[in-house]
């Protein structure tokens, strides 16, 4: 295969940097300090990162595995029960305050996803943290935190709308770590759970 010669073999599937998703997408996004690999930058789009991410994942994929669900049910209880476009996009289409899941399927196995849906806090990137502060006018504001620097920080609520405060006017700020996701083990039977897997799965650079 072509390719140059300064830098690590990509198709291995193993990374040196970095052995998970979100640290290869910090890598191309932001690169290796004091190394020739520079990022892409942050004025990218996140799903054009996870999009590398994914191709670089394809290099050394293994062969796709069966699932039992009903990926057309399982559809249904994504925009439906689930409620999960309120937060979560796909092809463009959907909320922001969760990861885009276009192609959640090259990222993720069946195992992860179910394991995603029924402990959403066991991995949760900084990227989706929340956060609350009180401005010093007696303002309230809690949403997702989308940056937060030295001085500023800036907060996306509910209704998509996006707040930017100097930290010195803040009379109050609390950033919760956790995941804003539910947990869906008691809200789904297991069957429901197999079809939404298999939905998610199927959301594939590969297969639509």
């Amino acid at each position: 295969a072509g390719g140059g010669e300064r830098g690590p073999d990509l198709r291995t599937g193993t990374f040196q940097h970095s052995s998970s998703d979100a640290g290869l997408f910090a890598v191309i996004a932001d690169g290796i300090p004091n190394t020739e690999m520079v990022g892409i930058g942050r004025s990218r789009s996140e799903q054009s990162v996870w999009q590398l991410v994914a191709y670089l994942r394809s290099l050394n994929r293994q062969v796709r595995v069966e699932v039992a669900g009903n990926p057309s049910i399982g559809e249904e209880l994504y925009s439906g029960k689930g409620d999960c476009s309120s937060c979560h996009m796909i092809d463009g289409e959907g909320g922001r305050h969760g990861p885009d899941l276009s192609t959640i399927g090259d990222r993720r196995s069946p195992d992860q996803l179910l394991s995603d849906i029924l402990t959403p806090n066991e991995r949760v990137q900084q990227r989706w943290w929340t956060m609350r502060v009180v401005h010093q006018d007696g303002t309230e504001v809690e949403g997702l935190r989308m940056n937060e620097g030295t001085y500023s920080v800036r907060i996306l609520d509910v209704e998509d709308n996006l707040w930017s405060f100097l930290k010195r006017d803040l009379r109050q700020s609390e950033r919760t770590e956790t995941s804003s996701m539910p947990a869906y083990g008691e809200s789904f039977t297991s069957g429901e759970l197999e079809d939404l897997v298999a939905y998610l799965y199927g959301l594939s650079r590969g297969i639509r």
